[in-house]
């Protein structure tokens, strides 16, 4: 009896040598090719490292929230920024025109003690009934700069805890 073994292989691989290597070398190509295409392509990703395409878009979808999120935090922060430079403009905007209602203050009394001068210079009456307005507008100014720091020196006592004083009796 005869070797099977012997016989496929003596007979067969010695008759059919090269088409044998080449179905070989033929299916070692092809697993090749097929674990080549089976494998995920890979790149750097956004945060520095091998991604595969479906990790990229992941990545993608993440940093768009991160940068979402970081100018939601910066459109916030303008907002509170223009509103402080708002109630500063309105600050500045109030010391300007308390500047100018001092000065203008300032400039009706020296004109208003000009002209007395100038009556008492040239001896000619004093119109008593023209310092009305003047010292009318000097009285309530001072009268309500006092109530103004009366109020602030109330303020910062209560603040520390203390009582103001009481009101006069009257």
């Amino acid at each position: 009896m005869r070797d099977l073994w012997h016989d496929i292989t003596k007979k067969l691989l010695d008759h059919s040598r090269y088409t044998v290597i080449g179905t070989i070398l033929g299916l070692i190509m092809a697993g090749g090719l097929m674990g080549f295409a089976g494998c995920q392509s890979r790149t750097l990703g956004l945060f520095g490292d091998k991604v595969t395409g479906i990790e990229l878009a992941a990545e993608v979808v993440k940093s768009d929230m991160d940068i979402a999120t970081k100018s939601a935090a910066i459109e916030a922060a303008t907002a509170v920024l223009n509103v402080e430079i708002e109630a500063r403009n309105q600050q500045i905007e109030g010391a300007i025109s308390e500047l100018e209602r001092q000065d203008l203050v300032k400039t009706q009394i020296i004109e208003a003690v000009s002209v007395l001068g100038q009556q008492a210079a040239s001896g000619t009456p004093v119109n008593w009934l023209g310092l009305i307005p003047m010292a009318s507008t000097v009285l309530l100014g001072t009268a309500v700069g006092g109530f103004g720091y009366d109020n602030l020196r109330k303020g910062r006592l209560l603040a520390k805890g203390e009582k103001p004083p009481p009101p006069p009796p009257g």
